[in-house]
């Protein structure tokens, strides 16, 4: 097989653009429907060292490969001794690509989480499962979002525009109004891209045009990487610095100096400019 389709870009690309599948649902290809690029940049941190390890899972799970702490822990080790934070998770794959590891699956995960104090087994309960499947069907109209979401869904939303006040400068109602949107796009590309990742039918299409909408939003609104912390609502270059006077004090202090000869001549060269 020269080419395989990405469920999620919709590329073609070399089989070693894929990570391996043991999976019976894979067996015509051997290959993970996703193609690696697309699974990176979902649980690549936007910041060095900061992974959210739920992101990390739930991209393991999808994908039916394991969650091992002690492998994580190990790619942390390794990419720390390769001054390589960025690709923790590219060294976790590597890892669990190991022929001891290779017919390992999501069922195999051990689950466990680190706390200040010790590594914890937390596997979870029935009841956790039944709460997380009835959290999706829990949703309730909500006045300052405008639209019935679940519990976590409010919090994915709220923790996404807390993110956007920390990153760019938004004071007015406009940028306000974008930053809502925003999150609300964010929230409905994530969903569509875990349909991807599962390889409903129709997702990949529906994850595009979301994406779309999102990188739309995010370029009017001038919210992207490019302009973080530089989105200042119309000042310019002289209202940079008046702003900086204005709410930091930024003003130099003159400290005369004594003038030497040479600042005596070009003086009287000054004034004799001035005579012509």
């Amino acid at each position: 097989m020269d080419k395989i389709t990405c469920n999620c870009c919709g590329k073609e690309k070399k089989p070693e653009d894929f990570y391996s599948s043991p999976s019976k649902f894979m067996k015509y290809t051997g290959k993970v429907g996703v193609c690696k690029v697309c699974i990176w940049n979902y649980v690549e941190p936007t910041e060095t060292d900061n992974y959210n390890i739920e992101v990390v899972k739930d991209a393991l799970r999808m994908i039916d490969k394991p969650y091992i702490q002690d492998l994580w822990e190990s790619a942390i080790s390794e990419a720390e001794a390769r001054n390589t934070k960025s690709n923790y998770f590219k060294l976790y794959m590597k890892n669990i690509a190991m022929p001891q590891n290779i017919s390992l699956s999501w069922k195999d995960s051990d689950f466990a989480s680190t706390n200040n104090d010790n590594a914890v087994s937390t596997e979870p309960s029935g009841a956790d499962i039944e709460n997380d499947f009835n959290d999706k069907d829990d949703k309730t109209y909500n006045k300052k979002w405008m639209g019935e979401y679940s519990p976590s869904e409010i919090d994915y939303l709220e923790g996404y525009i807390n993110g956007l006040h920390k990153d760019f400068k938004i004071v007015t109602e406009n940028h306000k109004d974008y930053a809502k949107k925003i999150a609300k796009a964010s929230l409905h590309m994530d969903n569509c891209f875990r349909d991807v990742l599962e390889g409903v039918s129709g997702a990949d299409k529906r994850y595009k045009d979301a994406k779309d909408v999102f990188d739309t939003l995010s370029k009017s609104a001038q919210f992207s990487e490019s302009q973080r912390g530089q989105n200042e609502v119309g000042l310019g270059c002289f209202g940079r610095v008046f702003e900086l006077v204005e709410t930091k004090t930024f003003i130099p202090e003159h400290i005369p100096t004594e003038q030497d000869d040479i600042d005596k001549m070009l003086n009287d060269f000054g004034h004799i400019l001035k005579s012509l």
